[in-house]
């Protein structure tokens, strides 16, 4: 590899040094363009630059590239989309996979590390493996380089651009920009994964992708307690002779961190409605995988999509925009990977691993013709770009076309979705005539007094999911009757849990009778408790506090929900506590304050994080702790 910049021997050169919040650092290089993370979308991007021409530094914490589809052994694809240089990775990567050992997968992490390597060495990039970007060096808001903690202590690295696939955007974070982190209610993200690989007959070593918990991957303390509870859980399953557990992995599988704010924010109706844009840098595919089963504390709109109208497994697919790579206020930065701009309800969907692959190539291209052009890349031609993305196989011109015209699916016609209330379609039918709003409330009121009954009850749920009385009665009555009728699909749930939903919203004291009734209904997933727990908070009946007392009492007796083999998952006692607490605070009863101060400080940062948020005052703000 050739190359015009120059590493500097740290350890036996004075090297000059940049000031950073006057401290005086060394600079070990300077280049055009640092990445910094070496994941599916790093490792990309450094790759498409390097094949632009650019002079490229890759920096990784890991001691390889790859991130969850390596050192996570998740060695297999969920959705996506195909196209652009993943393709020749597939190839290459498949034409070494026999030489290991046998493996299920699409492919063979160990193998695929080697294939990332050999590329990215092939581009001409540098590669600095276990260095950890700490820091960013501004010239007002604009990036100039990076600040590196690692064996020659701390460096600085000068350039032109850099591109943030840290995956919890980190280094937007150090700059200042703006981000999102975390569901509304209480602030967790997805779930992680700590995956095992396990070896079945003695010879065949497939891989057990399972959720541990939540972790905040941005606090240090917080990811290092993340493993430890992931490997509690690594002895769920029993061994034996044919079933061995064979590794565990070294990294991580996080599905979520810091969302960063960019010129645009990507949202779940995007992906529903398949939105093109002008600027579009590629297609992303996948459905709602947010993995949650507990959906009281998610945003209105999930519980509508998911839990009232179920539509988890529908297929989502949209453009990405460019504007989505670019961070508000900051010059000279990219995104790339699952930190883009998008909400936490997309971001559900745009986060498996081809997706990234994609984006990484074309935030890698991106920072190229910047660099070419000398200009930042919020000034590049987007056209330009998009050329290069057709040239890899990234984009088609079908795509530039209908990107060009906007094109979207349109909401289909309140009559059309009317009759589809009456057939397999359902979940999306009422959908979308959620989506409709007020113009679709004339003829769902006139279904819900009309002689179908089961078209009414759909009627009432979508009518009770904005919150119209005019659906009260049948909601109750769904709720009462405990109609187990759901939508067709995975992980739907019946028509009486989308109407205690809906009645959430509209809880009254009377109300208070129904939701305390739910507490003895028995099933295998919480959800239907803490949506329970929510309403009688919402209720404002003190009735209710004898029976949630009670029911905090059968909790706690319930050695499933707190035995040391009890999956957090499934068994998630501690948010059926803190959502009573929650519910016992509104309704002044000083056992919720104790129930909260009893988490504010365990061990898990977001579980005491909502603890104390449920502890403070409105206005206050707790993020910090």
């Amino acid at each position: 590899m050739s190359s015009s910049y120059q590493v500097r021997d740290l350890l036996h050169t004075d090297a000059p040094t940049v000031e950073v919040a006057g401290e005086e650092i060394p600079i070990a290089a300077e280049t055009e363009i640092v990445v910094a993370g070496g994941g599916p979308a790093g490792a990309m991007a450094a790759i498409a630059a390097g094949r632009q021409g650019a002079e490229v530094i890759l920096i990784e914490a890991q001691p390889f590239l790859g991130g969850i589809e390596t050192g996570g052994t998740i060695n297999w694809y969920y959705y996506g989309v195909d196209g652009g240089i993943q393709d020749e990775m597939e190839r290459r990567s498949s034409e070494r996979d026999a030489l290991v050992s046998t493996s299920t997968g699409s492919y063979h992490p160990e193998m695929r590390k080697v294939v990332f390597e050999q590329m990215a060495d092939d581009a001409g990039v540098t590669i600095w493996l276990r260095a950890v970007v700490t820091g960013a060096i501004m010239d007002g808001d604009t990036m100039r380089g990076v600040i590196v903690d690692g064996e020659p202590g701390r460096i600085a690295v000068l350039c032109k651009v850099c591109v943030d696939a840290t995956g919890d955007g980190d280094l937007a974070a150090f700059a200042g920009a703006e981000f999102a982190l975390g569901r509304e209610g209480d602030g967790l993200p997805m779930a992680y994964s700590l995956t095992p690989g396990v070896s079945r007959d003695g010879r065949v070593i497939s891989h057990s992708n399972f959720d541990v918990g939540w972790v905040d991957p941005t606090d240090p303390w917080d990811y290092a307690r993340g493993f430890v509870d992931g490997r509690k859980f690594l002895w769920r399953d029993p061994y034996n002779s044919e079933n061995r557990l064979h590794f565990c992995a070294p990294t991580l599988g996080v599905r979520e961190s810091r969302q960063v704010i960019g010129d645009y924010v990507l949202t779940l109706d995007d992906l529903y409605f398949g939105q093109c844009f002008p600027d579009t840098i590629g297609k992303c595919r996948a459905h709602y995988d947010n993995h949650a089963r507990d959906y009281v504390n998610e945003g209105r709109r999930a519980q509508v999509y998911a839990d009232v109208t179920g539509n988890w497994k529908t297929t989502l697919t949209c453009d990405v925009p460019y504007r989505s790579l670019l961070v508000k206020g900051i010059e000279g930065l990219l995104t790339a990977g699952r930190c883009i701009s998008m909400t936490h309800d997309a971001e559900a969907c745009l986060r498996m691993q081809k997706d990234m692959h994609r984006l990484g190539e074309a935030a890698g291209i991106a920072a190229a013709l910047a660099v070419r052009d000398g200009i930042t890349p919020r000034e590049i031609a987007v056209g330009q770009l998009q050329r290069e993305l057709v040239k890899s196989g990234v984009l088609t011109k079908a795509e530039l076309t209908d990107g060009a015209a906007g094109k979207r699916r349109e909401l289909r016609p309140v009559e059309e979705l009317m009759g589809e209330l009456a057939g397999a379609r359902v979940a999306p039918a009422m959908y979308e005539l959620y989506c409709h709003g007020e113009t679709a409330f004339p003829a769902l009121r006139e279904a819900v007094g009309g002689e179908d009954r089961e078209v009414a009850r759909w009627a009432a749920l979508v009518l009770g999911a904005h919150g119209e009385k005019d659906a009260r009665a049948a909601l109750v009555e769904m709720l009462v009757a405990r109609d187990e009728t759901a939508p067709p699909g995975q992980f739907v749930q019946p028509r009486w849990i989308g109407a205690l939903v809906c009645l959430i919203d509209m809880a009254t004291p009377e109300l208070a009778e129904q939701f305390m009734a739910v507490l003895a209904v028995e099933r295998g997933t919480p959800n239907h408790l803490l949506y329970a727990l929510k309403g009688l908070g919402r209720a404002g009946n003190r009735d209710a506090v004898p029976a949630i007392h009670a029911f905090l009492k059968r909790l706690r007796a319930d050695e499933t929900l707190w035995g040391p083999t009890a999956n957090p998952i499934t068994s998630p006692g501690w948010k059926l506590e803190l959502i009573a607490a929650e519910a016992l605070i509104a309704l002044d009863d000083e056992e919720g304050i104790a129930i909260a101060r009893r988490y504010a400080d365990d061990p898990r940062l977001l579980v005491r994080r909502y603890a104390r948020k449920l502890l403070t005052p409105v206005g206050q703000d707790n993020s910090g702790t």
